[in-house]
């Protein structure tokens, strides 16, 4: 598949177009393009699964099933997801590898506030640009609970012909014996740390930050390594929960640094 520079352009160009929109005037903006829309309806709930083998047991799903349905569209077109959350604690859903608008990037606390229980929340995007992408939760561990599945955006115009496509979707589970999930020791969420420390060692070698702002990215830093020490060890669930709202607020605080450089 040959992606040409002028449609890369375009694409880009409609992105950024659509970061500067509030989600509301953004979702209104693609109705009224006249672009083709695919509508699909989410329930995040528990359910019971199987492995192939073993007994069930219960994971965390959209629709009942894991992975999650798949999404299947083509380049152009406007993907409109209903979410409905049953589940017990908040949640929402990111749009891994896609191009889209920062309201609807499905980062709680964020770019959204999660959706809690019994609420709904409505996505939009378009599809601007082939590929194989995943979606799924990026609440807490949710993601290992079984909340993600696959989404392929082919090609406006099909290049080959095919009789049938298949998706497979690989994923982990450690298994205790005679079948279900064994309880296992947590791993941080690192992949949000690191980013948060890639972003700080950038503003420090920037050259553009005051000796205050150095100064406050210094204890951010100092705030975050404490964190990561403390969630090497033994955690309960409320502890996940509250070193979670303390990334939280440090991403808050980075990005006001960010928006105060000189």
């Amino acid at each position: 598949m040959t992606i040409h520079r002028r449609e890369f352009l375009k694409a880009a160009a409609g992105v950024a177009l659509g970061a500067c929109l509030p989600a509301g005037l953004f979702s209104r903006a693609l109705a009224g393009t006249g672009k083709p829309v695919r509508e699909f309806h989410f329930s995040a709930s528990p359910a019971k699964v199987s492995l192939g083998s073993g007994p069930e047991f219960t994971a965390w799903t959209y629709n009942g099933q894991v992975p999650g349905p798949e999404i299947r569209v083509k380049a152009g077109e406007v993907v409109r997801v209903v979410l409905k959350n049953y589940l017990p604690e908040g949640t929402t859903i990111h749009w891994h590898g896609i191009p889209l608008q920062n309201a609807m990037d499905g980062v709680p606390g964020i770019t959204q506030p999660p959706v809690m229980p019994g609420e709904s929340f409505v996505y939009e995007f378009e599809a601007a640009i082939p590929g194989s992408f995943l979606y799924h939760s990026h609440a807490s561990y949710q993601l290992d609970q079984g909340l993600y599945g696959p989404l392929i955006v082919e090609p406006a115009e099909t290049e080959e012909s095919y009789d049938r496509e298949y998706t497979l979707v690989l994923e982990d589970w450690v298994m205790r014996d005679g079948g279900g999930t064994a309880r296992t020791e947590r791993r941080p969420p690192m992949g949000m740390m690191h980013g948060m420390m890639g972003d700080m060692n950038q503003m420090l070698q920037s050259g553009r930050m005051t000796p205050e702002q150095q100064q406050q990215v210094i204890q951010i830093m100092n705030q975050m390594g404490g964190v990561m020490q403390q969630m090497n060890g033994p955690m309960t669930p409320q502890m996940e929960q509250q070193h979670n709202q303390q990334l939280m607020q440090m991403q808050r605080r980075l990005n006001q640094l960010k928006g105060q450089m000189r």
